[in-house]
């Protein structure tokens, strides 16, 4: 199934961002500005739950209050607890993360 998905994301969307390691102690890690939570009524579905105003999420302004996460960095968080994906979502400031959402015209993909 990963396999698949790759070969689709590379017809469709721009090539994947460099893996990100780990950062230095010290380092402060910086989110892309929204807050995420389980679908009610959907344990498997996580969901947007807010837009942090002035955020990346926000500026790129493609991602809606309600969309669902459904992959990170090709990564299938379905099913996944909400804290369990936040580090995924996080890096050092300027390192970039690869999600695929789905809102009321379908899936889309953002970098």
């Amino acid at each position: 199934r990963t396999e698949e998905f790759v070969k689709e994301r590379e017809k469709k969307a721009p090539p994947p961002p460099v893996v990100k390691s780990a950062p230095p102690p010290n380092e402060p890690l910086v989110g892309v500005g929204m807050l995420l939570e389980k679908e009610h009524g959907n344990s498997t579905q996580i969901r947007i739950k807010e837009i942090i105003t002035g955020g990346p999420v926000h500026q790129d302004g493609r991602i809606q209050i309600g969309h669902h996460l459904l992959k990170v960095d090709g990564m299938d968080v379905t099913g996944h607890a909400v804290q369990d994906i936040v580090p995924h979502v996080a890096g050092q400031e300027g390192t970039k993360v690869y999600m695929v959402l789905q809102g009321e015209a379908g899936e889309y993909a953002v970098e």
